[in-house]
């Protein structure tokens, strides 16, 4: 479709373009002119829809000019052989006054065209561009006409015009008159009888296409009644129901069409949903309504199968389904795999796949989507992906993958990678196997995340894709980051496919960024390089960086893996001026390759900032230049001690030598310039020679913006320490408004101060919460003055609760210690701190001792004075033990502050704290140990228990234990709960111990032995006796890692006395990581009277599995359920072909002759090999109830594999190894006939053989197949019987004796036996299935029948011959495989020919295999093909010739035929007869009609299938050398096949392929040539996608069209205001003989206009 258009005068042009039958035209943009005048292709690609303005002209409405038959005059050059009608497009000779801007036209320049009753002219810039766009307007229409009804002509030499077409179509139709309120008019069409529905719509064109149809009548022509098909609706896009088309129906409204709606839910982890879904059908007669999908609480399960019912008008053929869900409920995310919908009335059924997350956090978040319908579910593979994370600082990511492929056949489903936390590291390549459908070559993939966890920016380097079908891999490069904040921001890209590997040639490059030592030289900002070598350059590099890089004098180095670029030349550093300190002051960068020896250093020692903050400061570095000299100087400033002389303002100090100066330097750290404080400071800078003087500067910011300066002192190395080396700048000044800001100081001398040591020890209290991380500071105040404040700082972390700090401080001398004032900053996360006391030491005065017993902090206040004491405060104190039992019933712990006051003959203790630092207090079940020092206060009477504070929870209280510093226990027992209602507790003292008369039970927990049984949660029991219960009770032990698989734990629990036990509750919380827990059963023992009794469960306790209970009532029992368990040995033998390996959770069910044994998974150990892979045999015991003799075994799958799920199973041995019992023995009535010797001896179970044994003969030890007649038995010596004689039809005498006494002659008898088979246990099932969900039957589990007779006995092997042909392309590269058919039906599977290392199936080339599979016997066919997989998977084969190896048997099939998508028949599977078949081959002619509607023909190819009451021909390509299927065409074909009898239906389809593939069939004929006989098959429908590819076709023995009819339509358009239309409007006759198709309402006029009414 090409977008043209021409210059006019002006800033706009008008845009034309052709795109099929119309023509576009829309205001746009000025575009170039073209050359030679034409129309210049403009680059804006404009297409129907675009804009607002966007209007187009029907060139199939424009209308033949009505001249004779001899219209043969040429237009141009161009078609002077050519024979057409005049058109109404044509130049207008005449000047033309535009009506908007008064501009006159010449003659030539404006064109019109005449489209249904409408007008249009069009201006072109000059005549010679109008004569061209006549020319383009004309071509597209003669187009338009040969392929429609008009352009229809069967005539060779091409003298029929249109008069001549209709008269054709008039003699094989009906006229119809068609009356709506505004106009009358007539429709021929094909005849389909008395009318029952009518379909009507418009195509919305025009400047008014909405449309209110009153009613429409309806007759043939000349009958005298008319038929009523009442409406009263808009025909609109945005009124009433927003339908363009409506069925109507004869006499009264649409009546409602009962669909049914089958929604297929996934069998996955979480596929089901509990939110509400809904559901909308959009078919070609409009849109249905909006259904909510509801029946009950099991819809919508996982791998269920929800069926509803839903009411709804006729919305004909369905074009797409619309289905979501609301979001809402638990779980509301849900798995779709894919809806049916079946049309009730007809029986139509169309298939929707989906196989899609409905999830707002999965995938594309998408919680609706639109499904379109398909033939079948699209055949799925398995891809493996191979995601390479790159290998540069945080590359990683923790948020989820999702990945789509994109290929020639479509895309596949957004799918999220099953990822683990351990995926998607820095440098690590992840692998994950998915299962998606097949697309052919892959294009491109789109890969993103959903940018969630903590860290989810991620930088992918590669994406490497291998389909395992055909072992090709691709490549997908990206080297990009996929973060927001990285790049262009985006989370989602999509790659190419590449054909070079991006790994190779690569190269390691280390680099070092090393920060200058200078003040705020660090940056916050994103730092940005390019590196520049002889051999290219490198891509601008992100450093991804934490955040505390690029930190002042740090060097921080990266790793980053680049192409080689040789020699480095310059490097490009630059950073985006972002954050709240960007400015960066580098001073080098060294940069490694891993290919070459010594480093380059680029200096820069420079500042890279800029106050703009669009500007992104930027340097160009180059390796080799030398580094300056520097000097780390140490600085140490001291503010005086003196009233309000500590500062907050930023201060800055510049040196000032011999050989220049050297600043500012900012002198910034947290709390410093305090009064009498010093500070020191280490800068690194420029050597500036001898200093002379400092200028020392402040900002005056802050609340104390003052400052009085003591001194300063400089030394040139930041090791000395020395004040003689030091230069001192002495000062005694304030820094303040008044005196100034700046000060130039100069060196002196520096006082020297009278100082003392001094040893301070400060307790913390032993109180919850006393600790503190704030700072300390002391001021010593004594009777000469005070020592100004002092920080209290150790290398440990001090102020902890109950922790001395001692602090040695050097402080002036203020004499005899008065007071002691303690000041807190409150600058941490735990301001608060309560002091006990403090003591202090020196050398000139005995200790001092300081109580102050107070909390110092932001809400108490920040300093306290506390008056000293000659008194050690540690004096009169004894320790009591006090050990608190919380109560072990649910929810008894507490969070809540606990006190206690222990009341005694003296006095009390007060209120105490129980606090015990860094530890969980007051648990559940727990006894906590504290330590209270205080004062004595004789004997215990009682004991005061007090709950308050923050966490106030209620807390069951047991009893307290109080030892006494003597040594004399006290128990204050409780047993009930303390809450805000009952705050606080009196409890009188007790010397006797409550817990004597307690019983103590033994419980011994025993979890089962199958996967995922332990639990990480914590369990619980409550035992109910005939006394009383016990209460929850959580189960501990000294052992860790209780509740493992098949595992034994073993519990004690003491309590009261609780009776013969009778009920068990037993339950978990569903903590921890694997809360589902399977318990197999409990035992508990009195351990006072050794009774024992037995609870048995066999139940999971999982929310998610089985009733989803997590807690369980278990009777008593005094039996041991473990006595009565039977054990077997399960043998499992998986099939041998590709594929057939599961990850899945298998399990199996006995059935026996004394019930079930319940569900068992088969599952390894962790140290066994993986179970269930290709043609491996695994071996399980398993322990359950005895199920008796064996007669069924259910097997089957979760569906839940990680890589693949599905499996292919070939057998399962299972031996009954607990009892070695045999197989029992059974009496059964036989009638046995003798002929000859016993050579024919049969044996008849009356009434049916038993399961086990069948029909055969004891005597000879043979069993009767149904079809091969009698055949030996495995063990004849495992027969053993006891015959009573008897007369045919009498009551059998029992007697006891051998098979030869009852059985003489040739005679017949019934016989009563009594046999013993001799089954030491063991029982085949044979299988050799698929247990897939995605394919075949979708079967994950299945019912297998028990068998004596092992399946390797019906094997045998087939020697396999195969010749290609010798033409050229004849191999192969696909995967080729062969099907054996008997005659009696039974069939070998497809058995796959490969042999491993050698190349099979060349042109030419003959190839042997060895394949075992099922003995069919004598051979009916064989079906032979391949996937069509590999880069050459057309084959031609010659013949096959099989032999089978048991029986000698050998057969020969020829072929000579192609498989190929793309040649011959297009098949590449393939029935072959043996040669010398006496199956003979008719020949068929198939005619094939195709419509005469616009656009019937097509391009696909077409193929049939006949069904006949003698079979069915196969697939049969209808194709010959002429070009078939062509509007209004008549295709002759002459097909072989297989006599199908008399013929019932036919099975069309096309392979929707080529730039027309949709087709409109009118009939096909099909005749026996042999026998003479003709069917018809009437079509009349559409075949394309929209209305489906393929239709079935009935039988009929006579034409159908022989009844067509003429009817006439008469519309009444309503008298609504707007209720005409200038719309295009179709209709479709339904009647009870079929469907007339859609036919134009045309005629002469306006038609449907608004009938007016007079007033």
């Amino acid at each position: 479709m090409n977008v043209v258009t021409f210059q006019r005068s002006g800033t706009t042009a008008l845009a034309f373009y052709v795109a099929e039958d119309r023509l576009y035209y829309s205001t746009l943009g000025a575009g170039p002119a073209g050359r030679d005048g034409l129309p210049a292709e403009s680059t804006t690609s404009l297409g129907p829809g675009s804009g607002p303005s966007l209007r187009y002209i029907t060139l199939d409405r424009v209308p033949v000019r009505p001249l004779p038959h001899r219209s043969k005059q040429p237009y141009d050059k161009g078609h002077h052989h050519m024979t057409v009608p005049d058109m109404a497009i044509s130049l207008v000779q005449k000047r033309v006054l535009t009506p908007i801007g008064g501009r006159v036209l010449e003659p030539g320049s404006v064109f019109g065209v005449v489209a249904g009753a409408h007008t249009y002219f069009l201006a072109a810039e000059s005549p010679k561009e109008a004569a061209a766009w006549v020319k383009v307007l004309r071509d597209t229409w003669i187009h338009c006409f040969k392929h429609s009804l008009r352009g229809t002509s069967h005539d060779t030499n091409g003298e029929k015009s249109k008069n001549r077409v209709l008269e054709e179509r008039a003699r094989t139709s009906t006229l119809y008159e068609v009356e709506v309120r505004t106009g009358k008019m007539k429709v021929r069409c094909k005849d389909v009888g008395l009318p029952v529905t009518l379909r009507v719509w418009t195509d919305s064109t025009g400047r008014r296409p909405d449309w209110f149809l009153d009613y429409i009548r309806l007759r043939k022509q000349g009958a005298s009644s008319w038929v009523l098909f009442p409406c009263a609706r808009w025909f609109s896009a945005h009124m009433d129901d927003c339908r363009t088309t409506r069925v109507l129906f004869a006499g009264h409204a649409a009546p409602y069409i009962h669909y049914k709606v089958m929604a297929h839910t996934s069998d996955k982890r979480g596929a089901g949903t509990d939110a509400n879904v809904f559901f909308v059908m959009h078919g070609v007669l409009g849109n249905g309504q909006r259904h909510i999908l509801a029946g009950g609480a099991d819809d919508f399960d996982r791998g269920g199968t929800s069926e509803f019912t839903v009411d709804d008008e006729e919305l004909g053929e369905l074009l797409e389904v619309s289905i979501g869900h609301d979001n809402s409920g638990h779980g509301p995310s849900w798995h779709l795999s894919h809806v049916e919908v079946v049309h009730e009335k007809t029986g139509q059924q169309w298939l929707f796949p989906c196989h899609q997350w409905f999830d707002s956090h999965v995938g594309d978040g998408a919680v609706e989507r639109s499904l379109q319908p398909a033939s079948g579910l699209l055949q799925k593979g398995f891809f493996t992906f191979l995601i390479t994370t790159s290998d540069q600082r945080g590359a990683g990511t923790d948020a989820d993958v999702h990945v789509s492929l994109h290929g020639e056949g479509g895309d596949t489903p957004t799918t999220m990678l099953p990822s683990r936390p351990e995926h998607f590291e820095r440098g690590q390549t992840d692998s994950f196997r998915l299962e998606l459908p097949h697309i052919g070559q892959p294009r491109k993939l789109t890969i993103g995340h959903n940018n969630k966890g903590p860290g989810p920016d991620w930088h992918l380097e590669l994406v490497e894709v291998v389909e395992e079908s055909s072992g090709r891999h691709y490549l997908f490069p990206c080297n990009k980051w996929l973060a927001v904040g990285m790049e262009d921001g985006r989370l989602e890209r999509t790659l190419r496919l590449s054909e070079v590997d991006p790994r190779v040639n690569k190269s390691e490059y280390k680099v070092e960024f090393h920060t200058s030592s200078r003040r705020g030289s660090g940056t916050d900002a994103n730092v940005y390089f390019k590196l520049v070598g002889a051999g290219g350059e490198s891509a601008i590099v992100r450093v991804v960086a934490p955040k505390e890089a690029f930190e002042r004098g740090q060097v921080d180095t990266f790793s980053y893996p680049m192409p080689f670029l040789g020699q480095l030349q310059t490097m490009l550093l630059q950073h985006d001026n972002s954050g709240s300190n960007p400015a960066w002051h580098l001073l080098k960068v060294v940069v490694t390759c891993s290919r070459e020896p010594e480093p380059y250093v680029f200096v820069c020692n420079k500042w890279l900032q800029s106050k703009d903050p669009a500007v992104q400061p930027s340097v160009e570095l180059v390796p080799g230049l030398p580094l300056p000299t520097t000097l780390k100087y140490k600085i140490e400033v001291v503010t005086s001690d003196c009233r309000g002389a500590g500062t907050e303002a930023h201060v800055t100090v510049e040196l000032v030598g011999s050989n220049g100066r050297f600043g500012p330097v900012a002198l910034d750290t947290p709390s410093a310039f305090e009064r009498a404080k010093v500070d020191t400071f280490v800068v690194e800078g420029a050597d500036v020679g001898i200093l002379s003087a400092l200028v020392v500067k402040s900002d005056g910011t802050g609340t104390r913006a003052f400052w009085h300066l003591e001194g300063i002192t400089v030394w040139r190395d930041e090791t000395h320490s020395d004040p003689a080396a030091g230069v001192f700048f002495p000062c005694k000044q304030w820094f303040s408004k008044d005196t100034g800001f700046a000060k130039e100081l100069h060196p002196g001398k520096k006082a020297v101060e009278n100082r003392l040591s001094y040893t301070i020890r400060v307790t913390t209290s032993d109180i919850k919460g006393a600790g503190t991380d704030a700072g300390i500071e002391i001021n010593l105040l004594g009777a000469t003055g005070e020592t100004g404040y002092h920080p209290l700082m150790a290398n440990y972390d001090t102020f902890e609760r109950g922790q001395e700090d001692a602090f040695t401080l050097l402080m002036k001398d203020v004499g005899q210690p008065q007071a002691l004032l303690v000041r807190s900053d409150g600058k941490s996360r735990k301001p608060t701190w309560h002091m006990d006391f403090a003591s202090l030491e020196s050398t000139h005065f005995p200790p001092a001792f300081f109580v102050a017993g107070k909390w110092l902090g932001p809400d108490v206040g920040l300093e306290m004075k506390v008056p000293v004491s000659g008194v050690d405060p540690r004096s009169d104190r004894k320790e009591y033990r006090v050990f608190v039992h919380t109560s072990d019933v649910k929810s008894a712990g507490t969070d809540a502050d606990v006190y206690i006051d222990m009341l005694g003959d003296l006095n009390s203790s007060g209120k105490q704290p129980l606090s015990s630092a860094g530890k969980e207090t007051f648990s559940r079940g727990r006894v906590d140990e504290f330590t209270v020092s205080c004062k004595s206060f004789g004997a215990l009477r009682s004991l005061r228990v007090m709950v308050g504070g923050r966490g106030h929870h209620p807390w069951h209280l047991d009893m307290v234990i109080v030892i006494a510093p003597s040594g004399e226990r006290y128990f204050f027992s409780h047993g009930d709960w303390l809450s805000p209602k009952v705050p606080m507790i009196d409890i009188p003292a007790s010397t006797i111990d409550p817990s004597l008369d307690k019983r103590t039970y033994k419980v011994l927990i025993r979890t089962s032995d199958r996967n995922g049984a332990g639990t990480d949660a914590n369990v619980y029991v409550n035992i109910h006796g005939s006394h009383t219960s016990s209460g929850n009770i959580v189960l501990r032990n000294t052992n860790t890692n209780n509740f493992e698989r098949r595992q034994a734990d073993m519990f004690e629990i003491t309590t009261r006395d609780l009776g013969n036990l009778v009920e068990l509750v037993v339950g978990h919380d569903n903590a921890g990581a694997g809360a589902n827990w399977h318990l197999e059963q409990v035992e508990i023992t009195d351990t006072h009277s050794n009774r024992a009794w037995f609870f048995e469960s066999n139940a999971w306790f999982d929310k998610a599995q089985g009733d989803g209970k997590i807690e369980r009532l278990l009777k008593a029992s005094s039996a041991d359920p473990r006595a009565n368990r039977n054990t077997y040995k399960v043998v499992v033998h998986t099939g041998d072909m590709p594929g057939a390996g599961t990850d899945s959770n298998v399990y199996v069910i006995l059935r026996g002759d004394a019930g079930a044994s319940g569900k068992l998974p088969l599952s390894t150990s962790g140290n066994q090999q993986r179970g269930f892979a290709r043609s491996q045999t695994d071996g399980f015991t398993l322990v359950t109830k005895g199920v008796g003799r064996l007669r069924e075994l259910l097997v089957g799958h979760d569906n839940s594999g990680a890589t693949q799920a599905r499996w292919h199973l070939a057998q399962v041995e299972v031996t009954d190894v607990g009892t070695g019992q045999d197989g029992g023995q059974w009496q059964h009535r036989v009638r046995v006939v003798h002929l000859e010797a016993c050579s024919d001896l049969m044996m008849r179970v009356v009434g049916g053989a038993h399961p086990a044994l069948g029909d055969g003969c004891p005597a000879c030890s043979r069993i009767a197949h149904p079809r091969r007649g009698p055949q030996p038995v495995v063990d004849a010596g495992s027969w053993q019987l006891a015959a009573g004689h008897g007369d045919t039809g009498g009551d059998p005498a029992r007697a006891e004796g051998g098979v030869g006494a009852a059985v003489r002659g040739a005679h017949s008898h019934d016989v009563l036996f009594s046999i013993r088979a001799g089954w030491q246990g063991t029982c085949w099932f044979e299988c050799d299935q698929w247990f897939d969900s995605g394919s075949g039957d979708q079967q994950v589990e299945r019912l297998l029948t028990a068998q004596l007779e092992k399946p390797a006995s019906k094997l045998t092997q087939y020697k396999v011959l195969v010749v290609t042909s010798k033409r050229m392309g004849a191999g192969t590269d696909a995967n080729v495989f062969v099907d054996i058919h008997g005659v009696d039906g039974s069939t070998t599977g497809k058995l796959a020919l490969a042999r491993t290392g050698q190349h099979n199936f060349a042109g030419g080339s003959t190839d042997e295999f060895m394949v075992t599979g099922r003995d069919v016997g004598a051979v009916r066919h064989i079906r032979v093909g391949h996937d069509n997989s590999g880069t050459g998977a057309a084959w031609h084969l010659e013949h096959i010739q099989l032999l089978n190896a048991k029986t000698g048997a050998s057969y020969l099939f020829p072929c000579r035929k192609w498989f190929s998508k793309s040649k011959d028949d297009l098949q590449t599977e393939r029935d072959l007869l043996p040669a010398g078949s006496l199956v003979m081959e008719h020949e068929y002619e198939v005619t094939v009609v195709t419509s005469t509607l616009k656009g019937a023909g097509t391009d696909a190819n077409v193929f049939v299938q006949m069904y006949g009451d003698a079979g069915d021909s196969g697939v049969l390509r209808l194709d010959n050398p002429k070009n078939n299927f062509e509007t209004g065409d008549t295709d002759v074909f002459h097909v072989k096949a297989p006599d199908c009898g008399k013929l019932q239906r036919l099975r069309l389809w096309h392979d929707n392929k080529g730039l027309g593939a949709a087709w409109h069939c009118e009939i096909i004929t099909v005749v026996d040539t042999v026998n003479g006989g003709k069917t018809f098959f009437y079509c009349g429908q559409w075949l394309d996608k929209n209305h489906g590819v393929e239709k079935t076709l009935t039988a009929s023995a006579a034409d159908p069209r022989d009844h067509l009819v003429t009817y006439t339509v008469t519309t009444h358009t309503s008298t609504l205001r707007g209720a005409g239309t200038d719309a295009n409007v179709r209709i479709d006759l339904i009647g009870a003989a079929g469907s007339s198709g859609a036919r134009d309402l045309t005629g002469p006029g306006n038609l449907f206009e608004q009938v007016w009414q007079r007033f």
